[in-house]
């Protein structure tokens, strides 16, 4: 708020006059800039996501923008603690988030809000707005086997595996042995192993065949 106090001097056929302090006021609103953002595209697992947010229509504005991120598969209107927050200078009318990690496949929402300075007011962008969502892809790993190498009757027989752009690949691996004599698999497996995936594969149980083949 401005105020404005105003005096006369007076001449020969007046007096001098004033007004006193607060008799006129001029209020000066802020500037009220809009806030737009751009979401990073979609990547697989392992890949990382940002946020670009610009504004227009301020008072070449400064201060920062902190960016949320909510996910995945954000159902409640990210009101929830956030899965990453970063807080990132204003520059030219932009800001860039951090880049995060993502630790899980979905569809993760950003939200990006504008703490406002001396001349501009704050700004926010709403959960769901267009472009502020980004679609983290599950992997597609390759699996590669190498089975033992060929014994005597006898002797046992074994097979590894090993996961090929895979992202922190956990769970189980099933190897399934067929034979001799069945050389399209049709028949039963005569021998089956489930093992846990350990560092990026696993070994199967080991076999010891009663016949040639």
């Amino acid at each position: 708020t401005y105020l404005w106090t105003v005096s006369y001097n007076g001449d020969m056929l007046n007096q001098a006059s004033a007004s006193g302090c607060g008799a006129e006021s001029v209020t000066i609103d802020p500037a009220t800039p809009t806030i737009t953002t751009q979401a990073s595209a979609g990547v697989v697992i392992g890949g990382t996501i940002s946020d670009t947010a610009t504004l227009a229509g301020g008072d070449n504005p400064t201060g920062m923008v902190t960016f949320s991120v909510f996910g995945p598969n954000d159902n409640t209107g990210c009101d929830t603690t956030p899965a990453f927050t970063s807080m990132n200078a204003v520059s030219g009318g932009k800001a860039t988030s951090d880049s995060f990690l993502p630790t899980a496949p979905g569809t993760y929402k950003f939200v990006a809000m504008y703490g406002g300075d001396a001349n501009n007011a704050v700004a926010s962008t709403t959960c769901g707005d267009p472009g502020e969502s980004v679609v983290v892809s599950p992997a597609s790993p390759t699996l590669t086997t190498t089975a033992s190498a060929p014994v005597v009757v006898g002797g046992t027989i074994s097979d590894s595996a090993t996961l090929s752009g895979a992202f922190n690949p956990t769970g189980m691996i099933t190897f399934s042995l067929f034979g001799p004599g069945d050389p399209n698999c049709d028949r039963p497996a005569i021998f089956s192993s489930t093992d846990a995936v350990v560092g990026g594969g696993a070994d199967s149980g080991t076999f010891t065949p009663g016949a040639p083949g």
